[in-house]
């Protein structure tokens, strides 16, 4: 399952559209996130890992992508 599969997306100028294999969206920078929320947050929070912040700020995809990560919280 990808990001742009599972959120239905149509952003076919962001770097992860039609990438079958290699990192998940939350590893690479410069994703055209559907949650823009979690791009927001990140602009503020720069320190902070995207990845956490898609985790955190509920980010559809990657609770889809992490059900064992997210049964834990």
């Amino acid at each position: 399952m990808r990001c742009y599969d599972y959120l239905k997306c149509s952003q076919t100028e962001c770097p992860m559209y039609g990438k079958e294999g290699g990192p998940q969206c939350w590893d690479v920078d410069g994703t055209l996130c559907l949650h823009h929320v979690i791009e927001e947050v990140r602009q503020e929070l720069s320190d902070m890992e995207k990845k956490e912040t898609c985790r955190l700020w509920g980010c559809l995809y990657y609770k889809a992508a992490n059900p064992k990560q997210n049964s834990n919280e």
